[in-house]
């Protein structure tokens, strides 16, 4: 007699504690995308030199003519590297999404189904 309350108790679960653990779940994945890619960091420092490869300034005119050249192409590289990353991150968010969506559909369909199904194989029993 104590089983007569576990499948009411188990919907109840499904659908209000179950269905925020999986938008928690979705929101993690999303979350972990965006630091693996770094993207506010990213964003702050777009136009920042790459790993600061450019040479110290020297005091002449050739070596400010070298310094400003290692500044732009530094700075070029740095503009590359970071938009292939966040491209790279836009492109990845946009296939994940759809799946995240379909385990959301598939976590709120899954015990309708089962139920539905369970209902059908006890009809055909009979």
């Amino acid at each position: 007699m104590e089983y007569i309350g576990l499948v009411p108790n188990m919907f109840l679960w499904w659908y209000s504690q179950g269905i925020k653990e999986v938008l928690d779940f979705c929101w993690a994945i999303l979350v972990f995308l965006k630091n693996t890619f770094s993207v506010p960091l990213n964003l702050k420092t777009l136009f920042a030199p790459w790993r600061r490869t450019a040479k110290p300034l020297e005091p002449s005119l050739v070596g400010l003519k070298n310094f400003i050249l290692d500044q732009i192409v530094a700075r070029g590289f740095g503009l590359v590297v970071r938009l292939f990353s966040l491209i790279a991150y836009l492109l990845l968010t946009l296939i994940v999404m759809p799946v995240l969506l379909m385990i959301l559909i598939i976590w709120v369909i899954l015990p309708v189904m089962g139920a539905t199904f369970l209902i059908a194989w006890i009809k055909h029993l009979w």
